[in-house]
Protein backbone atom coordinates (compact mmCIF):
# COMPACT_ATOMS: atom_id res chain seq x y z
CA UNK A 1 0.00 0.00 0.00
CA UNK A 2 1.26 3.26 -0.97
CA UNK A 3 1.34 6.33 1.23
CA UNK A 4 3.46 8.07 3.91
CA UNK A 5 3.77 8.10 7.52
CA UNK A 6 2.24 11.60 9.24
CA UNK A 7 2.00 13.27 12.45
CA UNK A 8 -1.31 12.14 12.46
CA UNK A 9 -1.31 8.54 11.43
CA UNK A 10 -1.06 7.01 8.15
CA UNK A 11 -2.29 9.05 5.24
CA UNK A 12 -2.64 6.71 1.73
CA UNK A 13 -2.30 8.26 -1.52
CA UNK A 14 -5.45 9.51 -3.22
CA UNK A 15 -6.40 6.72 -5.78
CA UNK A 16 -9.55 5.03 -7.03
CA UNK A 17 -10.54 3.49 -3.06
CA UNK A 18 -10.71 7.10 -2.23
CA UNK A 19 -10.25 6.42 1.40
CA UNK A 20 -7.90 7.94 3.81
CA UNK A 21 -6.92 7.93 7.74
CA UNK A 22 -6.57 11.17 9.87
CA UNK A 23 -5.61 11.56 13.83
CA UNK A 24 -9.41 10.01 14.70
CA UNK A 25 -10.61 6.44 13.36
CA UNK A 26 -12.12 6.84 10.02
CA UNK A 27 -15.06 5.18 8.01
CA UNK A 28 -15.13 5.47 4.21
CA UNK A 29 -17.19 3.22 1.80
CA UNK A 30 -15.19 2.26 -1.35
CA UNK A 31 -16.49 1.30 -4.28
CA UNK A 32 -17.11 -1.93 -3.08
CA UNK A 33 -19.50 -1.37 -0.61
CA UNK A 34 -17.52 -2.56 2.05
CA UNK A 35 -17.16 -0.35 4.95
CA UNK A 36 -13.91 -0.08 6.23
CA UNK A 37 -12.35 1.50 9.50
CA UNK A 38 -8.85 2.95 9.77
CA UNK A 39 -7.11 4.33 13.00
CA UNK A 40 -4.39 6.79 13.20
CA UNK A 41 -1.57 4.21 13.12
CA UNK A 42 -3.13 2.68 10.06
CA UNK A 43 -4.01 -0.80 11.31
CA UNK A 44 -6.93 -2.10 9.83
CA UNK A 45 -9.63 -1.99 12.87
CA UNK A 46 -13.21 -3.53 11.31
CA UNK A 47 -14.11 -4.72 7.89
CA UNK A 48 -18.15 -5.06 7.93
CA UNK A 49 -20.49 -5.32 5.37
CA UNK A 50 -22.51 -2.07 5.12
CA UNK A 51 -25.12 -3.75 5.20
CA UNK A 52 -25.58 -6.03 8.04
CA UNK A 53 -24.58 -2.74 9.71
CA UNK A 54 -27.76 -0.70 8.79
CA UNK A 55 -29.92 -3.90 9.50
CA UNK A 56 -28.39 -3.36 12.69
CA UNK A 57 -29.59 0.27 12.79
CA UNK A 58 -33.02 -0.88 11.56
CA UNK A 59 -33.74 -3.17 14.06
CA UNK A 60 -32.88 -0.86 16.85
CA UNK A 61 -35.14 1.37 15.11
CA UNK A 62 -38.58 -1.01 14.38
CA UNK A 63 -37.78 -2.07 18.71
CA UNK A 64 -38.11 2.05 19.44
CA UNK A 65 -41.04 2.36 16.95
CA UNK A 66 -42.41 -0.45 18.65
CA UNK A 67 -41.92 1.01 22.53
CA UNK A 68 -42.85 4.51 21.10
CA UNK A 69 -46.19 3.10 20.07
CA UNK A 70 -47.30 1.86 23.10
CA UNK A 71 -46.03 -1.92 23.27
CA UNK A 72 -45.38 -1.36 27.31
CA UNK A 73 -45.53 -4.49 29.53
CA UNK A 74 -48.40 -6.98 27.67
CA UNK A 75 -50.42 -7.68 31.39
CA UNK A 76 -50.00 -4.04 32.23
CA UNK A 77 -51.16 -2.93 28.70
CA UNK A 78 -54.21 -5.35 28.60
CA UNK A 79 -55.23 -4.16 32.08
CA UNK A 80 -55.04 -0.53 31.21
CA UNK A 81 -56.86 -1.04 27.49
CA UNK A 82 -59.51 -2.98 29.86
CA UNK A 83 -60.01 -0.17 32.47
CA UNK A 84 -60.50 2.67 29.70
CA UNK A 85 -62.77 0.74 27.61
CA UNK A 86 -64.93 0.05 30.69
CA UNK A 87 -65.08 3.79 31.51
CA UNK A 88 -66.14 4.54 28.12
CA UNK A 89 -68.63 1.97 27.27
CA UNK A 90 -70.30 3.03 30.77
CA UNK A 91 -70.21 6.43 29.87
CA UNK A 92 -71.51 7.17 25.79
CA UNK A 93 -72.24 3.43 25.50
CA UNK A 94 -70.54 -0.16 23.31
CA UNK A 95 -71.79 1.00 19.83
CA UNK A 96 -70.67 4.74 20.27
CA UNK A 97 -66.97 3.91 21.68
CA UNK A 98 -64.42 3.28 18.40
CA UNK A 99 -61.69 1.36 18.96
CA UNK A 100 -59.75 4.58 18.14
CA UNK A 101 -61.15 6.78 20.78
CA UNK A 102 -59.82 3.86 23.34
CA UNK A 103 -56.45 4.24 21.61
CA UNK A 104 -56.17 7.67 22.28
CA UNK A 105 -57.31 8.02 25.29
CA UNK A 106 -54.59 5.55 26.55
CA UNK A 107 -52.36 6.97 24.08
CA UNK A 108 -51.46 4.60 21.64
CA UNK A 109 -51.80 3.48 18.16
CA UNK A 110 -54.71 1.45 17.05
CA UNK A 111 -52.62 -0.75 15.62
CA UNK A 112 -50.80 -1.52 19.02
CA UNK A 113 -54.37 -1.93 21.06
CA UNK A 114 -55.06 -4.40 17.84
CA UNK A 115 -51.72 -6.33 19.54
CA UNK A 116 -53.80 -7.08 22.50
CA UNK A 117 -57.36 -7.44 21.58
CA UNK A 118 -58.73 -8.36 17.74
CA UNK A 119 -61.90 -5.62 18.68
CA UNK A 120 -64.64 -4.11 21.22
CA UNK A 121 -66.36 -7.75 21.65
CA UNK A 122 -62.62 -9.43 22.43
CA UNK A 123 -62.47 -6.44 25.32
CA UNK A 124 -65.65 -7.28 26.85
CA UNK A 125 -65.03 -11.31 26.87
CA UNK A 126 -61.55 -10.73 28.17
CA UNK A 127 -63.68 -8.35 31.16
CA UNK A 128 -65.67 -11.64 31.70
CA UNK A 129 -63.15 -14.03 31.86
CA UNK A 130 -60.99 -11.67 34.42
CA UNK A 131 -64.00 -11.66 36.91
CA UNK A 132 -64.82 -15.34 36.60
CA UNK A 133 -60.91 -15.75 37.20
CA UNK A 134 -61.13 -13.66 40.19
CA UNK A 135 -63.84 -15.82 41.56
CA UNK A 136 -62.25 -19.18 40.66
CA UNK A 137 -59.22 -17.97 42.73
CA UNK A 138 -61.60 -17.08 45.79
CA UNK A 139 -63.36 -20.28 45.74
CA UNK A 140 -59.38 -21.97 45.44
CA UNK A 141 -58.58 -19.32 48.57
CA UNK A 142 -61.94 -20.29 50.77
CA UNK A 143 -61.33 -23.81 50.25
CA UNK A 144 -57.51 -23.80 51.76
CA UNK A 145 -58.33 -21.87 54.86
CA UNK A 146 -59.99 -23.57 57.96
CA UNK A 147 -64.21 -23.15 58.06
CA UNK A 148 -65.77 -20.87 60.57
CA UNK A 149 -66.86 -17.62 61.12
CA UNK A 150 -63.24 -15.97 60.37
CA UNK A 151 -63.31 -17.15 57.31
CA UNK A 152 -66.70 -15.89 56.10
CA UNK A 153 -65.97 -12.60 57.65
CA UNK A 154 -62.94 -12.45 55.44
CA UNK A 155 -64.46 -14.39 52.23
CA UNK A 156 -67.07 -11.05 52.35
CA UNK A 157 -64.28 -8.78 52.18
CA UNK A 158 -62.53 -10.43 49.76
CA UNK A 159 -65.98 -10.26 47.39
CA UNK A 160 -66.39 -6.61 47.99
CA UNK A 161 -62.66 -5.63 46.70
CA UNK A 162 -63.14 -8.27 43.71
CA UNK A 163 -66.66 -6.34 42.75
CA UNK A 164 -65.19 -2.75 43.84
CA UNK A 165 -62.57 -3.23 41.73
CA UNK A 166 -64.51 -2.02 38.51
CA UNK A 167 -67.01 -0.53 41.37
CA UNK A 168 -69.90 1.77 39.98
CA UNK A 169 -68.21 1.28 36.29
CA UNK A 170 -68.86 -2.10 35.82
CA UNK A 171 -72.41 -1.62 36.85
CA UNK A 172 -72.91 1.37 34.79
CA UNK A 173 -71.63 -0.65 31.48
CA UNK A 174 -73.85 -3.53 32.55
CA UNK A 175 -77.47 -1.51 32.81
CA UNK A 176 -76.64 0.55 29.51
CA UNK A 177 -75.47 -2.05 27.50
CA UNK A 178 -77.66 -5.25 28.74
CA UNK A 179 -77.51 -6.24 24.98
CA UNK A 180 -74.08 -6.56 24.82
CA UNK A 181 -73.90 -8.33 28.26
CA UNK A 182 -76.68 -10.89 26.98
CA UNK A 183 -74.33 -11.60 24.10
CA UNK A 184 -71.05 -11.95 24.83
CA UNK A 185 -71.31 -13.38 28.74
CA UNK A 186 -70.10 -16.88 28.60
CA UNK A 187 -73.62 -17.50 31.18
CA UNK A 188 -75.20 -17.40 34.22
CA UNK A 189 -74.47 -20.54 34.82
CA UNK A 190 -70.67 -20.44 35.27
CA UNK A 191 -71.01 -17.54 37.78
CA UNK A 192 -73.93 -19.43 39.77
CA UNK A 193 -71.75 -22.46 39.45
CA UNK A 194 -68.35 -20.67 41.18
CA UNK A 195 -70.88 -19.15 43.44
CA UNK A 196 -72.67 -22.02 45.04
CA UNK A 197 -69.10 -23.66 45.47
CA UNK A 198 -68.16 -21.03 46.88
CA UNK A 199 -70.96 -20.98 49.24
CA UNK A 200 -70.13 -24.66 50.11
CA UNK A 201 -66.63 -24.08 51.27
CA UNK A 202 -67.79 -21.22 53.62
CA UNK A 203 -70.97 -22.92 55.01
CA UNK A 204 -69.80 -26.60 54.77
CA UNK A 205 -72.36 -29.51 55.10
CA UNK A 206 -73.78 -29.38 58.60
CA UNK A 207 -74.96 -25.59 58.31
CA UNK A 208 -77.92 -24.53 59.82
CA UNK A 209 -80.66 -23.16 56.58
CA UNK A 210 -80.43 -19.91 58.55
CA UNK A 211 -76.75 -19.61 58.46
CA UNK A 212 -76.45 -21.16 54.26
CA UNK A 213 -78.71 -18.24 53.50
CA UNK A 214 -77.18 -15.84 55.49
CA UNK A 215 -73.56 -16.05 53.75
CA UNK A 216 -75.50 -16.75 50.55
CA UNK A 217 -77.47 -13.23 51.08
CA UNK A 218 -74.22 -11.69 52.10
CA UNK A 219 -72.43 -12.32 49.33
CA UNK A 220 -75.11 -11.61 46.94
CA UNK A 221 -75.62 -8.35 48.40
CA UNK A 222 -72.25 -6.99 47.54
CA UNK A 223 -73.16 -6.87 43.53
CA UNK A 224 -76.64 -5.77 44.75
CA UNK A 225 -75.55 -2.67 46.26
CA UNK A 226 -73.73 -1.17 43.63
CA UNK A 227 -77.03 -1.70 41.57
CA UNK A 228 -78.88 -0.47 44.14
CA UNK A 229 -76.02 3.06 44.24
CA UNK A 230 -77.43 4.17 40.61
CA UNK A 231 -78.48 7.29 40.91
CA UNK A 232 -76.87 8.04 44.33
CA UNK A 233 -75.65 10.98 45.29
CA UNK A 234 -72.37 9.27 46.72
CA UNK A 235 -68.44 8.34 45.71
CA UNK A 236 -67.47 4.94 45.03
CA UNK A 237 -65.71 4.55 48.04
CA UNK A 238 -68.71 6.04 50.54
CA UNK A 239 -70.93 2.88 48.33
CA UNK A 240 -68.11 0.40 48.91
CA UNK A 241 -67.80 0.96 52.43
CA UNK A 242 -71.38 1.17 53.19
CA UNK A 243 -71.78 -2.12 51.27
CA UNK A 244 -68.91 -3.84 52.83
CA UNK A 245 -71.36 -2.98 56.50
CA UNK A 246 -74.42 -4.06 55.26
CA UNK A 247 -72.53 -7.61 53.76
CA UNK A 248 -71.29 -7.98 57.48
CA UNK A 249 -74.61 -7.78 58.88
CA UNK A 250 -76.18 -10.07 57.29
CA UNK A 251 -73.19 -12.67 57.82
CA UNK A 252 -74.09 -15.66 60.34
CA UNK A 253 -72.83 -14.77 64.26
CA UNK A 254 -69.98 -16.00 65.12
CA UNK A 255 -71.49 -18.28 68.10
CA UNK A 256 -75.41 -17.85 69.42
CA UNK A 257 -75.18 -16.20 72.97
CA UNK A 258 -76.54 -18.25 75.66
CA UNK A 259 -79.70 -18.22 77.17
CA UNK A 260 -80.31 -16.03 80.40
CA UNK A 261 -80.68 -17.99 83.79
CA UNK A 262 -83.46 -19.42 84.51
CA UNK A 263 -85.00 -19.22 80.91
CA UNK A 264 -84.85 -19.80 77.22
CA UNK A 265 -83.87 -17.25 74.70
CA UNK A 266 -86.98 -14.97 73.45
CA UNK A 267 -88.04 -16.28 70.37
CA UNK A 268 -89.84 -14.33 67.22
CA UNK A 269 -93.09 -15.07 68.62
CA UNK A 270 -92.56 -13.30 71.82
CA UNK A 271 -91.02 -10.56 70.30
CA UNK A 272 -94.16 -9.86 68.24
CA UNK A 273 -96.56 -10.52 71.08
CA UNK A 274 -94.65 -7.67 72.79
CA UNK A 275 -94.81 -5.14 70.48
CA UNK A 276 -98.11 -6.11 70.15
CA UNK A 277 -99.03 -5.39 73.81
CA UNK A 278 -96.74 -1.99 73.61
CA UNK A 279 -99.71 -0.89 70.79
Amino acid sequence: MHGRRSCSGWEPEEGPRGFRATGAAEETTPPTGRSVIYLPDGKLASETPRRRRLSRTATEGRRMVMAGAGHRRGSDTKAEIRKVALELFAQQGYEATSLREIAERLGITKAALYYHFNGKEDIVRSLFAEHLAALDDLVDWARDQPPGPQLRTQAIDRMIDLVSREGLQAVRFAVTNQHVVQDLHPGKENVFGRLNALFDALTGPDASVEEALRIRMALFSVNLAFFAAQGLDATDEQVTAAARDIAQLLNPPAATPSAPPGGDLPSAADHADADSGRG
